[in-house]
Formats: C-alpha cells, structure tokens, sequence
C-alpha cells in the first residue's frame, strides 16, 4: 500500500491514519521519538500539510518555528528531513542530527519567536479595561435559594484520561478506571445534547424534578418551587461548556454506541475514538468546532497538551 493512495489530497492524514499504515515496529520508533523531542525540548508536530511529491508531511515545531519535518516512506518506515528511519539504528542518528540542530540555533530561534508573540499580544492588549457590567436585579417575587439553580454533568478530569491510556499502553487495562471515564463522557454528553436541543426549541429543563417548562419572557416558575430565567439558562449551558453545537453530531454518536459497547475493548476504541475527535478538532483550528473544551476539565493549553501527548507520546 502506498501512503499517498491512502491519503491523497482529499483526505487529511491523521495519527490514526498513521496508526493503521504503519508497522508495528515503525510506530513504535515513532513513538519514541515524539517522545524524546517533547520530553527534552517541547517540540511536536502540529497538523500536516499536503505536498504533491510526498504526500501529507508532518512538521515537528515549537513556538511556531520548525525543527524538521516528517514523511511517510512506507510501511516500514519514515523519513526525518532527508534521513531515512527505518531501523534502530538510523532512529539514533536522526536523534543525533535533532539535538544538534537544538544545540546551535534552533532552540534560539523558538525562544526569540515566543517573545516576540510575547510583545505583539501586549501592543494589542487595551489600555482600559471596559467597566464592569451592573448585576441584574432578581426578578420579581423570586426565591434566592431556588432562583436558577443548575446541576451540570462535570467534564472530564484530564489525569484520569492519562492514566487509561497509560494501563492500556502497559497491556493492563484498568477495568474500573475504564467504566469511569467512559460513563462520565456519556453522562455529560447526553445531558449536553439533550439540553442543547431543547434551548434550540426554546424549552428548558429544570434541575430539580426534571420538568420542561416552555421559554418564557421573565420567571419561569417550576410546579416543584424551583425558577428560572430562560437566558440564564443558557448562559449557565455555555459557562458550563457543555456538548453542543457545530460538534452536537459527535456527541450524539457517542451517546448511540456507548451503551452498547459489552466488552473492554469496545469500550476502549470508543473512548480512542473520542480522543481523535478531539484531536481532529484541535488540529482544524476553529474555536467553535472545539471537542476540547466540552469534554476536558482543564484550561485550553492544558487539554491540548494532553492530546498531544495521548497521540505523539505513543499513549493512543
């Protein structure tokens, strides 16, 4: 099989494409190498781009700047720049060859390219900051203590998605750790994307009793004391980051096949295939279209690292 058949321009390479191409033996000197590179300089690669002699090529950067860049060859190895990696050998000179490079300019260079970021975010940084926006008054006849009280499903902590892929990785499955993650991500992404249509319909859920109440112009008042505010509601949804939107489809597709997932293994591919959901998304580079942040408990930086490091350190 040819990589430029597999993935011609019309199919953007992906590490799962990766994954399925090459051989056991070859993905693993990958893996090593992704992870010696971030380990020592934080350097990973970042969504390919397609060229018309090679295929999809995966540049390796850091602070924007790049290292080197790296071709598929075939099913038994890869290409570092020029040097061919197809054995254990050659994997060590083409490390030589990195750390080299790192030593005499490149590391310079990315730092140099981080402080000028550095000074261009500031220059576009306001002088002011706008006033503060006046909370609104309660409305009228409403009880504080039962006034837009909401219960989300929480996200998913990002050291438990660790050390899943982690037992997976070692060949010892974490049964327990395992129903964890995948029932918190079903959880949350039913709730996600059964509110998310209802606030599409202008309907409201209330958290209390589980009643839907038709949206209303002031206080909505639940036949179990509780009220709401329809555009609290909402805000609390998006605060919240909870599933919906342009990605509502993703999570809905989880939501149909966890349940009838029986085995661990099931079980593990469908929350893998979450996992390249959301590096799919993080690598198109639209903020609305983010996985991340609806599914991850941790700041954007944070989560992105995280699937990085699931997907180039050899844990997916």
């Amino acid at each position: 099989m040819v990589w430029t058949d597999i993935c011609d321009a019309s199919h953007r390479a992906t590490i799962l494409d990766l994954r399925q191409y090459l051989s056991p033996l070859a993905m693993g000197r990958l893996g090593r190498l992704n992870h010696e590179l971030f380990q020592r300089y934080r350097v990973k690669a970042v969504p390919p781009r397609y060229t018309k002699k090679r295929g999809w090529v995966f540049p390796y950067q850091l602070q924007g700047v790049t290292l080197f860049s790296l071709t598929v060859l075939d099913e038994t190895g890869f290409a570092v720049d020029e040097l061919v990696v197809n054995d254990d050998s050659s994997l060590e000179a083409a490390f030589m060859e990195l750390e080299q490079r790192c030593r005499t300019g490149f590391l310079q260079k990315a730092e140099a390219a981080k402080e000028s970021a550095k000074r261009k975010r500031e220059e576009r940084r306001p002088m002011l900051r706008p006033a503060a926006i006046a909370a609104p008054e309660l409305p009228p006849g409403s009880d504080p203590k039962k006034l837009d009280r909401f219960s989300w499903t929480p996200a998913l902590p990002p050291d438990k998605l660790r050390r899943l892929y982690r037992s997976s990785a070692k060949g010892m499955l974490d049964h327990d750790l395992l129903e964890d993650v995948g029932c918190l991500l079903y959880l949350r992404c039913r709730q996600g994307v059964e509110e998310f249509t209802l606030i599409r319909s202008g309907r409201l859920k209330c958290h209390h009793c589980g009643a839907i109440l038709l949206k209303g112009e002031g206080l909505m008042l639940c036949g179990c004391g509780y009220q709401y505010t329809f555009q609290e509601y909402d805000n609390s949804f998006k605060e919240h980051h909870m599933p919906g939107g342009n990605a509502a489809h993703i999570f809905s597709e989880f939501v149909e096949k966890w349940p009838a997932a029986q085995t661990d293994v099931q079980k593990m591919n469908l929350i893998d295939w979450m996992v390249h959901q959301c590096h799919i998304s993080m690598s198109s580079g639209m903020a609305l279209r983010s996985v991340l942040k609806n599914l991850i408990d941790a700041s954007p930086q944070t989560a992105k690292k995280l699937i990085l490091e699931l997907a180039y350190e050899g844990g997916i």
